[in-house]
């Protein structure tokens, strides 16, 4: 934590955080938060990831936690970025890890620490929060119409408490995922949402009317990004437009704390008509292409498994495709 906090303010995002590493190894048990470190004369490269395993071909590897990886560095100079990269390939290789799969995150300033594959996967959304602009401007008429509905259905915005993100966020945030058929993946534990109550540099907006929560949401906010993670919204919340107001609330308590963009992130996959995409993209016109990067530390074990899995018929189109 402090490599990461020694870092210039324009390259830190609380997802590369060592801190979110940590965190969001809390839903998994299996999860075994790691880092590796490289320093040279002051300069300083550090990589955060999840290990874990797989029992049945006796398989350990690393992947980036929910969201995003942590790859972070105050040196952009390219010999010592590949000095380090190399460190941590042999590294991994004496280890026994077979191969990791990460996500890049879309406004990462140093996307190059990542010496190995990269493949454009899909556009993400950002809305500008600087100090001199008018947020509502560059919302689509459709999106100006629903903030309004919302302010006009009595629906209003405030803060929540760190006792709120433990306490009362969880089974809120659990039975709006449930309510849209979500996967149980993201059914995320109480242990999950303890680790973000601790950390300051988590905040709850939460919309609501009448004391009743109609939507909630958990922003991380480090140097210059606040950071949509997680949000729910009630049908009744739905229906009053209560999203649109959470993520107008959201942009806004970013711009008072001085914060140039609000992260919203992409659509659920890279269909262009994706609706997620299309609901966050009525917010703004910033688009940042999201990445994805792979390296197989071990190439011939995985090049072996890769043949035993196409003699079996199974499925080789993902990175990590022993994963179920």
């Amino acid at each position: 934590m402090q490599w990461y906090e020694s870092l210039p303010i324009q390259q830190r995002i609380a997802t590369t955080s060592p801190y979110y590493v940590f965190a969001d190894a809390q839903r998994d048990q299996q999860l075994q938060p790691c880092f590796v470190g490289y320093q040279e004369d002051g300069h300083i490269w550090l990589h955060g990831f999840h290990l874990s395993s797989v029992a049945e071909f006796d398989i350990v590897d690393c992947q980036a936690p929910y969201g995003y990886g942590c790859l972070n560095s105050n040196c952009s100079e390219e010999g010592f970025i590949q000095r380090a990269w190399s460190a941590y390939r042999a590294l991994a290789s004496t280890n026994g890890w077979l191969a990791e799969f990460t996500r890049l995150h879309p406004m990462d300033r140093m996307p190059q620490l990542f010496q190995s594959a990269q493949i454009a996967d899909r556009q993400t959304i950002a809305i500008n929060t600087s100090k001199d602009i008018d947020i509502p401007s560059n919302y689509s008429t459709r999106c100006r119409t629903a903030v309004r509905k919302a302010i006009k259905n009595g629906v209003s915005s405030r803060l929540g408490t760190a006792d709120e993100i433990r306490r009362i966020f969880p089974a809120f945030y659990r039975e709006g995922m449930q309510q849209i058929g979500a996967d149980t993946f993201y059914l995320f534990n109480d242990a999950y949402f303890e680790a973000f109550a601790n950390w300051g540099k988590a905040e709850l907006v939460i919309c609501e009317k009448d004391e009743q929560w109609l939507s909630a949401g958990l922003f991380l906010s480090d140097g210059e990004i606040m950071e949509y993670h997680l949000s729910a919204t009630s049908p009744a919340g739905r229906t009053m437009g209560a999203t649109n107001l959470l993520l107008d609330s959201a942009a806004h308590i970013a711009q008072q704390e001085n914060l140039k963009w609000l992260y919203l992130g992409g659509g659920t996959n890279n269909d262009k008509e994706n609706p997620l995409y299309f609901f966050k993209k009525g917010f703004s016109e910033q688009e940042f292409t999201f990445k994805i990067g792979f390296v197989a530390f071990d190439v011939e074990r995985y090049a072996r498994l890769k043949q035993r899995f196409t003699q079996a018929g199974k499925l080789t189109n993902r990175f990590l495709f022993y994963r179920n």
